[in-house]
């Protein structure tokens, strides 16, 4: 909904629905979930923009092999950020912000104690923040940049795991990361056309 030429405003919502049966088991499980999102986005000229969104996440819980069954998992996640498209269309960048707050988090735990020595389980309440950005520079009319990369920190606040603590970080989660590329396009001859790529991350 376009409130005034400059401010819109984004609402969404979902209903979803899970039902589970065990392969291995008679167990059955249902899950579902009214999940929705807003957000506010003001144009500060035709080619720059800042926006501000909070929505609702929900992943079904599961079954495990050898050991109990593991609950659902919920995220509200909150999010600060800006886009613009800089000297005419060469250049494009954005950045943001963002907080995320997880109940029952869905981790995997290592546990030599059962059979197939993994299994998934709720490990508690986490939260997860930081910073992302991304670049797109086209150089010349056949060289494009690119650079992107973020900083998160993770923590669980709340635990119901006995192999997590309080302030433990989540596991497979780097606190720094980026990406630089090149993408180079060319002819190999006058109907065919090619493109070179290299990028480090």
């Amino acid at each position: 909904y376009d409130v005034t030429e400059q401010l819109t405003l984004t609402l969404g919502t979902r209903y979803f629905e899970d039902e589970q049966i065990s392969s291995t088991r008679v167990d059955t499980s249902a899950f579902d979930k009214v999940s929705s999102k807003v957000s506010l986005s003001y144009a500060l000229a035709d080619n720059a923009s800042v926006y501000a969104s909070a929505s609702q996440g929900f992943r079904s819980g599961g079954f495990n092999i050898s050991a109990p069954a593991y609950g659902p998992e919920e995220v509200n996640a909150f999010e600060l950020g800006y886009k613009a498209s800089l000297l005419d269309g060469r250049l494009n960048a954005e950045a943001a912000l963002y907080f995320s707050q997880y109940d029952d988090y869905i981790m995997f735990i290592t546990d030599v104690s059962v059979s197939s020595g993994s299994f998934r389980a709720n490990g508690g309440e986490a939260e997860i923040q930081g910073f992302e950005f991304a670049t797109q520079f086209q150089a010349t009319e056949s060289l494009s940049l690119g650079l992107s990369g973020n900083v998160t920190e993770t923590e669980f606040v709340t635990v119901t795991s006995p192999v997590t603590h309080v302030g433990d970080p989540i596991s497979n989660s780097p606190k720094y990361s980026y990406t630089a590329h090149a993408d180079y396009r060319f002819d190999w001859s006058a109907d065919t056309a090619g493109f070179a790529y290299l990028s480090y991350s």
